[in-house]
């Protein structure tokens, strides 16, 4: 298979756009709640952040011929790194989704055009081919950008999705 390219650049869009969104986010904003139960904004950035660092272990471990698991420590390794993350101070929350964000697109960049059907392993346990990070990265910016609940409206979507706002 070669370098999914619609959904690659369809990631890149949602990070501009989120990262546009976050810009200036200031700490009483970062502390407020989400759009999702329990989590708050500063919850939210650090999922997204996490997220993408998830997308790079995966595929670093696909271009090796590894199959390695998306969270060190599943879905338990995941909520802590959510936890630890969530009350940093606003400035830090944004600096770590834009590096996080730039580290995946530096990855996919350097992602050898050979490996993109090399096997990866979700949270769920899951096998799935390395190209399927891309899409999946791309719509887990689109939700959790209109879970901030910081004003976006317009998802960049994809084809495939369904109207109802979930991929």
């Amino acid at each position: 298979m070669t370098a999914p390219a619609g959904a690659i650049a369809g990631c890149r869009r949602a990070h501009r756009a989120l990262l546009g969104t976050i810009d200036g986010l200031t700490d009483e904003q970062a502390r407020s709640a989400s759009k999702l139960a329990g989590w708050t904004i500063g919850h939210v950035l650090t999922h997204i952040a996490r997220n993408a660092d998830s997308v790079v272990r995966r595929l670093e471990g696909a271009a090796q011929g590894r199959v390695v698991g998306q969270y060190p420590g599943g879905y338990g390794g995941r909520a802590a790194a959510i936890e630890v993350g969530a009350e940093r101070p606003a400035a830090e929350l944004v600096a770590d989704v834009r590096s996080s964000a730039a580290e995946l697109e530096a990855a996919i960049e350097r992602f050898p055009a050979t490996a993109w059907d090399g096997l990866t392993r979700d949270v769920s346990g899951a096998e799935l081919p390395a190209h399927t990070t891309v899409l999946s990265r791309w719509r887990e910016v689109e939700v959790h950008h209109v879970d901030l609940g910081l004003g976006i409206h317009r998802l960049t979507g994809h084809p495939s999705w369904s109207r109802s706002g979930s991929p």
